[in-house]
C-alpha cells in the first residue's frame, strides 16, 4: 500500500509541474554563436584595369608596356601592365600604374592632394589593405607588396 501511496504521490507533483505554463529556457544559457562576416576593413578594394584605363588618360609622352617584364628583389620575373597616366583635373597631375592579373597593383601618383583626397579619388580606405605612402612628390599606393616600388629591382622600360 505504501508503494501505491508514493507512486500516487510522486504522479501528482509531476502533473502539477506540467502545467499550461510555457518553460522557457535558462536565461545562463549561452547564446549561439554567429559565424563572422569578413568587415569591409578586412576586405582588400581592387580597381580593375580596364576601369582604371577608362577613367584616365594615358600619357602620350611615355611608353606603355602591356605585360612588361619585372624582376622583384629576390629575382623572381613577373609579367604586369606598366602605364603612365595624366589626369589634370582630378586628384594627380601624373600616375605610374602596375597591373597584375587585370587589377590595380601599385600606383605611384605626383599629387599636391591630401591622403584623404587621394582615398576619396579612387574609392579606397588606407584600411581596407592598401598601404598608402607619402613620397616626396604625392603617394605611392599599394594593393600588392610584390609591386611596391622598394621590392622592384627592375621595371620594364629598364630592360635592353
Amino acid at each position: 500500500m505504501k508503494k501505491v501511496i508514493y507512486s500516487a504521490a510522486l504522479v501528482s507533483l509531476l502533473l502539477a509541474g506540467c502545467g499550461s505554463e510555457e518553460v522557457k529556457q535558462d536565461e545562463a544559457a549561452p547564446a549561439p554563436t554567429k559565424v563572422k562576416e569578413p568587415s569591409k576593413a578586412e576586405v582588400k578594394p581592387e580597381i580593375t584595369f580596364a576601369e582604371f584605363d577608362k577613367k584616365y588618360e594615358r600619357d602620350p609622352e611615355y611608353d606603355s608596356y602591356p605585360d612588361g617584364l619585372f624582376q622583384l628583389k629576390d629575382g623572381t620575373k613577373l609579367n604586369a601592365d606598366y602605364i603612365q597616366y595624366v589626369d589634370d583635373d582630378g586628384f594627380f597631375d601624373y600616375a605610374s600604374a602596375i597591373f597584375y592579373d587585370g587589377k590595380l597593383a601599385r600606383l605611384k601618383i605626383e599629387t599636391t592632394k591630401s591622403a584623404a583626397e587621394v582615398e576619396e579619388g579612387l574609392g579606397i580606405k588606407s584600411t581596407d589593405g592598401v598601404k598608402i605612402d607619402p613620397t616626396r612628390i604625392g603617394f605611392e599606393i599599394i594593393f600588392d607588396e610584390r609591386f611596391a616600388t622598394d621590392n622592384i629591382d627592375r621595371f620594364p622600360n629598364e630592360w635592353d
